[in-house]
Order: structure tokens, then C-alpha cells, then sequence
């Protein structure tokens, strides 16, 4: 109340919170068949309150099966409070030594946590990296299509995991930015200060046009002058940041 005073109806929760325990009131396995997501509500909880209660633990391992019934969307919302969490969650870490998966897809814990310690140096938004990092293995597009994630979120996922299996992120930076470039640097395994270069790069903006080369080498429109173009940004890429060094803003 407003005087301060607190109404333990149960009896048990001035207890629980002094002590920092998890567990579900009651009955646990009615509790989650009154609310099946509170299976993963109880996972995510753990970052809060870390001494967990076995009974409920076991309840929610249990009946993890439940949660197939649930919609994509409600999942999905669960998981992405879990994984933007500071510091990485324990619940992931919970799920991820009981073999639990989501939707079928298995957890990767080990590798999110170490891309999640990087990517907390890094003043950029990271959360595709970190979905990519703990479904390590699964198509950005699977991944998407099991977990109903936004078709934005996927095509960042998609963008980093394309730019990773490029030779030179810093040419898929120039290509597509610094969001995408580092955050397949984080996933590359950058150290941390090459990967804070990365993002205080100055990108340069490349001086050839199409006019240009129509005009110095009497190219028309067309798939050729395209292709020229191409051809020429790389190489002035080439020679203006990885000849002479990357500028830092």
C-alpha cells in the first residue's frame, strides 16, 4: 500500500523475494496449464531470482512440450526479451544444459554468450547477431519462418551471414553499412578493438558516376556500363581504404 504495507495473501512471497527464490505458486503443474507460457516467463525470471526452485524447475523441463501449442508470436516475444537482456540471460543457459529447443531449434548458448560479451563494446544494435549467434546453424530464413520474426529482423540476419563469408568486411561495410559490417565482425570473431575501428570508420563516398564513365569511355546505358562500374568502384576500394588504411572518423 501507499504506508508501506505489503499483504503476503499466500504467505510465501515476502519469503521467496527475500531469498530471491523462483518457483510457481502452488501447484506448479496447474499453474502452467493455467498459462502455458509461464514456462518460459519462469526461464527468464532467473535473471532476476537465482535461487530456483526444483519443483517448478522440473515441472516446466516437464511440460516444455506444451509450449508447440502456442502461437509463433507469443514464443518469439518471450525470447527476444531473453536475448537483448544485459547480461546474457541465465534463463538461455538454463534451457540451452537441459536440452530444451524452441520450436525444434537447438540452442547454442556458448557461442551467443561469447558474442553477446562483444557485442556489449559495441555502440551499435546487435540483436540480429545475437539471434544468428544462438541458432547458430539454422537459416536466417528458417529461423524466421519458425519463430514468425519480422521480415526486417531476417534480412539483417541474412545481410551479416552474407557479409561473414566475405574475404573483406570492410568491403561489405562500405556495401551495407555499418550495422550489417559489425555485426558479422562480432559474428567473425573480430577482436574487440579491430571491431571498434571498424564501426569509427569514416566511409568513403565513391567519386566515379555512370556519366562519367559513358562520357571518358563512350559506354551507353546498359548492362555493360553496369558491369564497368562495378568493376571500377572495387578497384578504387581497393586502392583508396585498402592501400592506404581505413580513415577513422
Amino acid at each position: 500500500e501507499v504506508n508501506g504495507a505489503v499483504h503476503d495473501l499466500l504467505g510465501l512471497g515476502v519469503d521467496n523475494i527475500a531469498s530471491r527464490r523462483l518457483r510457481l505458486v502452488g501447484d506448479p503443474e496447474a499453474r502452467i496449464k493455467e498459462d502455458v507460457l509461464r514456462i518460459l516467463r519462469f526461464f527468464r525470471f532467473m535473471d532476476v531470482f537465482f535461487n530456483t526452485d526444483a519443483a517448478s524447475l522440473h515441472a516446466c523441463t516437464q511440460n516444455w512440450g506444451l509450449l508447440e501449442g502456442l502461437s509463433k508470436e507469443r514464443v518469439t516475444q518471450e525470447m527476444r526479451k531473453m536475448i537483448v537482456a544485459i547480461p546474457a540471460s541465465q534463463g538461455l543457459k538454463e534451457m540451452a544444459a537441459q536440452g530444451l529447443t524452441i520450436k525444434n531449434l537447438g540452442l547454442n548458448f556458448q557461442f551467443f554468450y561469447n558474442i553477446k560479451e562483444k557485442s556489449q563494446n559495441i555502440d551499435i544494435e546487435c540483436e540480429p547477431v545475437l539471434w544468428v549467434a544462438l541458432f547458430s546453424g539454422v537459416l536466417a530464413e528458417e529461423l524466421g519462418e519458425a519463430l514468425s520474426l519480422p521480415r526486417t529482423l531476417v534480412k539483417q540476419m541474412q545481410a551479416i551471414c552474407g557479409a561473414v563469408q566475405d574475404s573483406d568486411l570492410y568491403w561489405s561495410t562500405y556495401r551495407h553499412g555499418k550495422d550489417v559490417g559489425v555485426q558479422a565482425a562480432i559474428l567473425a570473431g573480430w577482436d574487440v578493438d579491430d571491431i571498434i575501428t571498424l564501426q569509427n570508420w569514416e566511409i568513403p563516398v565513391c567519386p566515379i558516376t555512370a556519366e562519367v564513365v559513358m562520357r571518358d569511355e563512350g559506354l551507353d546505358p546498359g548492362p555493360e556500363l553496369g558491369k564497368r562500374l562495378k568493376q571500377l568502384e572495387r578497384e578504387w576500394f581497393t586502392k583508396e581504404v585498402l592501400e592506404t588504411g581505413p580513415r577513422q572518423n
